[in-house]
């Protein structure tokens, strides 16, 4: 039977805490929450802009000053993993439950336990929160990597239809597929985007002065406001490269301001004056989605990694805090990107041997599923493919994320997904019970090709082939059940347990399931309790 480790990420606080960018930002009057917010007065406020306009820095100077007025404040941040819709409403119903203990309804907790039935666990939440006697504000950030169509069905509801004592403030770096129509109409809808959130030349130059000394002059601060129009990251990074830079004029006469020129020409800077030991450390732990200081500490061999992260952090180096304890940190989106590409370019192997380092220490650890992303990102297919046949029973029996392991088939290649077939299964037993039986009809027929090209080799092992029969006979006999023909699913499962005793306790509970039902349909109801108690 395939190990059940639990895969989490490496803090739930990473998600649920409103973490902010690095850096020193103006405290502008702007930034306060808007009487439309603080009132209630909209439905959803929504702050879409490009990567480095301090949207997460705005939204968490909300969430703070709302919150400091004993408003109750929800905070959820998404990643590309929070496609599936189990999984997003989990999150989601922690998320409010953290910012108010107790304000949620039983039922919506009974309900949080069957997460796999996403419409009976959103019509639970919506009942809940139509139950609340006091506002709440929901804050949901980096929206823009939510591209599933069950998700954004669930958030388009619940923004539109849910309690009027519920507001909802998005942030994306992009225009969300939202019905955000009807609401814009009634005036229901706040928005801001990158021309409410750049910098004007005064607040550029009251940035360049708290942070340079000498302070820049009138001239040289209106050319570097000029050459990034205001963009907050831009101005950061700049101020980064001047700290050090003896020819200022050179250094602002020389760069162009769009973002990526800006990050590339300026990075190149700041990376020049850092000091060997910081540089190496700075690539060891870049090619990482979130770092602590264990970790950091493996992969560099360097026993001062806690310190060498804060003084990461005193210098503004764009370390972001994922939790209240400064436990986990992550760079910012566009430096994280900047320096792995760097990392990778000065030295690939290093760079590999690294990740192949983390994915390791991070696996000790029971993070499985960061140490897969990491095992993946170094084209270790063995180990990645490994570890994802471990996690993949749990992944679509347990928990309901489906996402996260087509994410995973999408990156290994076909000949390791067909060394281990319980992904393909316990992905497309996931497939069946989203109401897409075409694409577990594709999975099957991909195990069925890889089935018949083993029965043709003289070298192929049984125990493979009848792995692969196993696990396509338990999908065909589930896909019976899921069209409700009790008498075929009677037969087939029973004929499944009786061909299969030594399979996974996972499949053979799920089947006694089916069995049961089987028994239900034919009238055998004793049969059928007495199956149920085999499932259990």
């Amino acid at each position: 039977m395939a190990s059940t480790r639990k895969s989490a990420p490496p803090v739930l606080e990473a998600k649920l805490f409103p973490g902010v960018g690095a850096g020193d930002p103006i405290q502008r009057q702007r930034l306060l929450p808007d009487p439309a917010i603080r009132d209630a007065q909209v439905a959803v406020v929504l702050v879409h802009a490009p990567v480095g306009y301090g949207k997460s820095t705005l939204m968490s100077q909300w969430h703070d000053s709302l919150a400091r007025e004993d408003i109750a404040c929800a905070w959820l941040s998404l990643d590309d993993e929070d496609n599936d819709p189990s999984r997003f409403l989990g999150y989601l119903i922690a998320a409010l439950q953290r910012c108010r203990p107790g304000m949620l309804s039983d039922s919506l907790t009974r309900a949080h336990a069957d997460l796999a039935d996403s419409k009976y666990v959103l019509e639970s939440l919506a009942l809940s929160l139509g139950e609340l006697e006091q506002p709440v504000r929901v804050f949901i950030d980096d929206l823009q990597f939510v591209h599933s169509r069950e998700v954004l069905d669930i958030l388009n509801w619940l923004i539109n239809y849910a309690s009027q004592r519920c507001q909802f403030i998005l942030g994306s770096r992009a225009m969300p597929d939202l019905q955000l129509f009807k609401l814009r109409v009634r005036r229901k809808l706040l928005e801001y985007d990158s021309a409410h959130l750049r910098f004007t030349p005064q607040e550029s130059g009251a940035f360049f002065e708290r942070r340079l000394d000498p302070p820049l002059s009138h001239a040289q601060v209106t050319q570097l406001h000029q050459r990034t129009e205001g963009w907050p990251a831009g101005l950061e990074l700049a101020a980064l490269a001047l700290e050090s830079e003896t020819d200022r004029d050179a250094l602002i006469q020389t760069f162009a301001g769009d973002d990526r020129s800006v990050v590339e020409y300026l990075g190149e800077v700041v990376l020049g004056n850092l000091d060997a030991t910081t540089r190496e450390f700075v690539y060891r732990i870049a090619p990482f989605d979130r770092v602590c200081a264990d970790l950091a500490a493996h992969v560099s061999g360097r026993d001062d990694a806690a310190e060498l992260i804060e003084a990461l952090r005193a210098r503004n180096l764009f370390l972001i805090a994922l939790d209240r304890h400064h436990q986990w940190y992550r760079f910012h989106h566009l430096v994280g990107e900047y320096l792995q590409d760097r990392a990778t370019a000065d030295n690939a192997e290093g760079a590999r041997r690294t990740l192949l380092q983390g994915a390791e220490w991070l696996y000790a650890q029971g993070l499985t599923n960061e140490a897969i992303n990491s095992a993946l990102q170094a084209q270790d297919w063995d180990t990645a493919a490994q570890w994802v046949s471990e996690v993949a029973e749990s992944l679509a029996y347990e928990q309901g994320h489906l996402q996260i392991l087509l994410k995973w088939m999408d990156r290994l290649p076909q000949p390791w997904l067909d060394r281990y077939p319980v992904i393909r299964t316990s992905y497309a037993f996931a497939l069946a019970f989203h109401a897409r039986r075409g694409e577990v009809t594709e999975q099957l027929r991909l195990l069925q090709d890889y089935r018949n090209r083993l029965a043709r080799d003289p070298q192929a092992r049984q125990a493979a082939i009848d792995e692969i029969d196993c696990a396509t006979q338990f999908l065909e006999l589930l896909l019976v059940g899921l069209r409700d023909d009790g008498r075929q699913t009677l037969t087939r499962a029973q004929a499944w347990l009786d061909r299969w005793p030594d399979a996974s306790d996972t499949l053979r509970g799920i089947t006694s399931n089916a069995l049961a039902f089987g028994y239900k349909t034919n009238g055998e109801i004793d049969k059928g309790l007495a199956s149920v108690d085999r499932a259990r």
